[in-house]
């Protein structure tokens, strides 16, 4: 009986070491160079750089969607709004399917310039893309029609675009002149406290609505490289880490607590201790050039000059953040990203031992969806929802802890 025991224990050890040997990426089907886009729509995309495709089971067969013209390349933008697939090319500008990507037409009215980046919409639904030495066009019918705004903005050669959930803009110049602001719908831009000597490549918002620029290595510039913050809307900027990276055009992707990042030349690197320390995480990886990173149904995704590769595990279950302190009060924090589709994170702080509800319901006040009902220690925590199935609208989602009860709005936007 003893021995059996052993060897048990034995097997349990060896069974463990297993795991904790397990890589953090695993191969997917793409073996080719290719970078990846998580719609909004649900669906992945990856194009090789002259045709699109897209996965409608995550990653593990693709359908072939639409080639480019002869001399067209994708420049890395797609975007999936509002039941639109958009795609940004260099060669041919803009170009959009309406019907679920069966065809496609271009739509260049009044975009003067051949390689566009990054089509962005507002929480209004008007349509921004960015462009090289053109500066950034806006269109407020669907991409139909564009007109040029580029007041006060003094580059034009435009590496980036977000907006906030109130409709704040941010424009990155890749030409060392930091971030520029609108809050007007994008017809005048200011220059925030980010400024020269900084080539800004991405740029990301938390779900804090903390603005995250990522920048590319320069050798000659005065400043450190890798990503920035700002917590005032781009008034003031501070250094957070990553100093010697250059941070590609994915940006930082924000998933219960940790912050993941791509570089362009040493992989993936994650922090659990909001970018104090940074750690690698590239086993599995068979190279360091990371061309795009994306979150699409739990899983991070990874575009390869080798192919896709994906993580084993759901970065995106509930989980404990790892703080030490426990809190002292209980709350609940804005979702992110919101508006969304279909995904979207929502974290809350427990500040004593008992039963957790959270749950979501629609307009009417029906309950859809409870993502927790289960005891929970004091502690930080994060849980994701995943609103496939559902239709486009308005959407509550209420903690209720103890006599704490705390309901928020968020918007799901097909």
């Amino acid at each position: 009986m003893c021995k059996a025991i052993t060897i048990l224990v034995t097997l349990c050890f060896i069974n463990l070491a297993v795991m904790d040997a397990q890589d953090f990426w695993q191969p997917t089907s793409v073996t080719t160079g290719a970078g990846v886009f998580a719609g909004r729509d649900g669906y992945l995309y990856f194009t090789n750089g002259v045709s699109l495709f897209r996965t409608l089971d995550n990653a593990t067969t693709w359908d072939s969607l639409f080639a480019l013209p002869s001399g067209t390349y994708f420049n890395g933008g797609l975007a999936t709004i509002t039941g639109n697939i958009f795609i940004a090319t260099n060669g041919s500008g803009m170009i959009r399917s309406t019907d679920d990507g069966a065809t496609w037409s271009a739509i260049n009215t009044g975009f003067s310039g051949a390689e566009a980046r990054w089509p962005t919409m507002s929480p209004s639904g008007t349509l921004f893309i960015g462009s090289v030495n053109q500066g950034i066009f806006r269109s407020t019918n669907n991409g139909d029609n564009w007109i040029q705004v580029n007041s006060g903005l003094t580059n034009l050669n435009i590496g980036s675009l977000a907006i906030t959930s109130s409709g704040i803009l941010f424009a990155g110049v890749k030409g060392s002149n930091g971030v520029c602001t609108s809050t007007d719908n994008g017809d005048l831009w200011t220059q925030t406290g980010l400024t020269t000597s900084v080539r800004i490549y991405s740029l990301s918002i938390d779900n804090n609505g903390y603005i995250y620029a990522g920048s590319r290595y320069d050798p000659n510039a005065p400043n450190p490289n890798g990503f920035y913050r700002s917590t005032d809307n781009g008034a003031t900027w501070t250094h957070f880490g990553l100093s010697g990276q250059s941070i590609n055009t994915s940006g930082a992707i924000f998933v219960n607590g940790k912050i993941y990042a791509a570089t362009d030349a040493n992989g993936v690197f994650k922090s659990s201790d909001n970018g104090a320390t940074w750690d690698s995480i590239n086993t599995g990886l068979p190279t360091r050039g990371i061309l795009t990173l994306s979150l699409s149904s739990g899983h991070l995704f990874a575009g390869t000059y080798n192919g896709i590769f994906k993580s084993a595990e759901n970065v995106t279950a509930i989980t404990e953040d790892g703080n030490s302190l426990t809190p002292s009060t209980v709350s609940l924090l804005q979702n992110y990203p919101n508006p969304f589709n279909p995904t979207t994170n929502f974290g809350f702080q427990i500040a004593n031992f008992g039963l957790v509800l959270l749950k979501v319901f629609d307009v009417l006040g029906r309950e859809v969806a409870t993502l927790v009902n289960e005891e929970l220690h004091p502690g930080t925590y994060s849980v994701s929802w995943d609103a496939v199935d559902k239709p486009s609208g308005m959407y509550y989602y209420q903690l209720q802890a103890g006599e704490f009860i705390s309901a928020k709005r968020m918007i799901l936007l097909k």
